[in-house]
């Protein structure tokens, strides 16, 4: 694409925006213009905006997908397709993540609120990494 002085037609704004994967520095650097520019298109046309949300979640579906790789992990099969082991080990932090965000209407990451009322005083210990006690 050429220097465009004017806002690009809507097919070469939706190209453009699918082959940045929705960056829209990218997008701004292919038309020769800021990126400011490129949000006042989508605030001022609703296809732009859609173009720009449609990408984004393409590349969320995309990200989705590695997430469930992580999650699930590569396994090393024999002829016989049984599981002999791993190619790369499923991601227990990734699983926890996709259960808690994905599994809420099946009750996984519910939040849970305490309220304790008492005349103690509380305190809680807190370690870092390396074991240090943090004293608040």
């Amino acid at each position: 694409m050429g220097a465009v002085s004017n806002k690009p037609s809507l097919d070469e704004f939706t190209e453009a925006i699918k082959n940045t994967g929705g960056n829209i520095t990218k997008v701004a650097a292919l038309f020769h213009v800021t990126r400011q520019t490129v949000h006042n298109w989508s605030k001022d046309d609703a296809d732009f905006a859609n173009a720009i949300k449609d990408s984004r979640m393409r590349m969320f579906d995309r990200c989705l997908e590695v997430g469930y790789a992580l999650a699930l992990g590569i396994p090393k099969t024999d002829k016989n397709n049984k599981v002999i082991g791993w190619k790369e080990k499923p991601d227990a932090n990734m699983v926890r993540y996709l259960l808690g965000t994905l599994g809420r209407e099946e009750g996984f990451g519910e939040k849970t609120d305490v309220n304790i009322e008492s005349n103690q005083p509380i305190s809680i210990n807190v370690v870092t990494a390396t074991g240090e006690k943090i004293i608040p």
